[in-house]
């Protein structure tokens, strides 16, 4: 019975990654979209056109994601749903590496429950459809574990080897993945003889995958960009860690179902677990001690405390099935059945809590404008990539990131904007997040006189050009 719940598992994990695949398809220009999904966008696209990460284009974040974006362009094409269903299927990845983590420990009820845990919760649903960088590493990160657990189960040099490479990837995709090494490091010292050849064979793994992103990463662009830029920014930016602290406990009060069985699972492990569950404990421990820490906090990033939670919760709700297989067969039956209709029921009450994806006419009018506006290869200056990229036009200086974090660690000023104003091949300047209005005043005035046709949208969005569009034009 326990294999077939697995196996309806990954099929109800399929399900799912095929509806956001589809879903992501038919809005190719949405309503609502994160910052930083324009960014990465961009930024894929720009190393496809020939930029070089932590050269060209300022990357605030380790190359896997991008990288991965660039490979599903090539293949599929340049376009928004293309990138989101790269994360879709990393959040997949996640949901069969936990379950494949609770099999190998004995909990296949465990993990079953687990991934319909998260399944049915509207922020994890949203966030694996979102270009970010956290359900892509926390995928990488679980899957290394899962590679681990099975390693000491059935041994062979592939299951150390390949854990050792994903956790190297997971760290290259968020460092906050760097909190996934401690449970992989349980795993390794918790089985048996050999431990040696365990971390020699994970060693020689994460050598392969370092090397292999070698030419990324051994730059000091790499350094300044993902280690000292966020230094300055926390120090531009101060934030109080009990600030931090509260919000991480308003977002495990409002994912309630997966916090009580995860706390659950934290009393269990503690009081009766091995090691390696209480390593979980400790990951959940250093996830939180990492987002108190980390300045500025985003809601993005909390969504990394599913992983442990889920594990946790997995290793307590096994004993459901545990208590349903030694109950008589009418009271098994019953039983079954009763739990499929409640994780039914939560299934369908965290879908339709889920906003649907909607298109943007707004953003498609300015979309089309630009198109007819600039030519193609003309760049634009703005304050949101995602409008550049939507109309697939590159972005004035290779400046594609102009986050609030770069303004606040005093990356992008208005003296450093007002030059690209003139430099050679911006055809346009368009305001569109409020980002640039906010923080320089001067901008706006000076690229008027330069781009003197303006085009208003809602919210007093502008467009700026310096010929009129000509709508239909490629």
């Amino acid at each position: 019975m326990a294999h077939r719940s697995t196996a309806v598992v990954l099929g109800l994990i399929a399900a799912a990654a095929v509806l956001q695949v589809v879903g992501a398809a038919r809005v190719p220009v949405p309503v609502h979209y994160d910052y930083d999904e324009g960014v990465y966008a961009a930024t894929a696209d720009a190393v496809g056109h020939g930029g070089r990460l932590y050269q060209d284009v300022f990357v605030s974040q380790p190359p896997v994601l991008i990288l991965t974006i660039r490979g599903m362009f090539a293949l599929l094409g340049t376009s928004l749903p293309v990138a989101r269903s790269t994360v879709v299927l990393s959040s997949a990845l996640w949901l069969i590496a936990i379950l494949a983590m609770l099999v190998a420990r004995g909990c296949p009820w465990g993990g079953a429950l687990a991934v319909c845990l998260l399944i049915g919760r509207p922020v994890f649903l949203v966030m694996a459809r979102t270009v970010e960088m956290e359900v892509p590493s926390e995928a990488l990160a679980c899957a290394a574990f899962a590679l681990a657990a099975w390693g000491a189960r059935r041994p062979g040099p592939v299951w150390w080897a390949g854990a050792g490479a994903l956790a190297v990837l997971a760290l290259m995709t968020k460092l906050t993945a760097a909190t996934c090494l401690l449970p992989l490091a349980g795993a390794a010292i918790t089985h048996g003889p050999a431990l040696g050849r365990r971390l020699a064979l994970m060693a020689a793994g994460a050598v392969l995958a370092t090397g292999v992103l070698l030419p990324f990463i051994a730059t000091a662009g790499f350094l300044d960009q993902v280690f000292a830029f966020h230094v300055v920014l926390a120090r531009a930016h101060p934030q109080s860690p009990l600030t931090h602290a509260a919000t991480i406990a308003r977002f495990l009060t409002s994912q309630w179902p997966v916090s009580a069985a995860g706390a659950f699972g934290l009393w269990w492990s503690i009081r009766s677990g091995t090691w390696l569950d209480r390593a979980l404990v400790v990951w959940l421990a250093a996830d939180c001690a990492v987002l108190i820490g980390l300045t500025p906090l985003w809601e993005h990033h909390l969504i990394i405390l599913m992983s442990p939670l889920a594990l946790l919760a997995g290793k307590a709700l096994d004993r459901i099935g545990v208590w349903i297989a030694r109950s008589g067969e009418g009271a098994r039956l019953a039983t079954r059945a009763g739990l499929a209709a409640v994780i039914a029921a939560y299934l369908i009450w965290g879908v339709s809590a889920v906003p649907k994806p909607a298109s943007s006419g707004e953003l498609e009018r300015a979309v089309a404008q630009i198109g007819g506006a600039v030519p193609a290869g003309g760049k634009i200056l703005t304050d949101d990539p995602m409008v550049a990229f939507l109309a697939r036009r590159p972005l004035a200086a290779g400046l594609v990131d102009t986050s609030l974090a770069r303004i606040w660690a005093g990356e992008i000023t208005e003296a450093k904007l007002l030059p690209l104003l003139h430099e050679n091949g911006t055809d346009a300047v368009v305001f569109w997040r409020g980002t640039f209005r906010a923080y320089f005043p001067r901008l706006e005035p000076a690229a008027a006189s330069l781009f003197p046709v303006a085009v208003a949208a809602r919210g007093g969005r502008v467009l700026l050009f310096k010929v009129p569009p000509v709508l239909g034009r490629p």
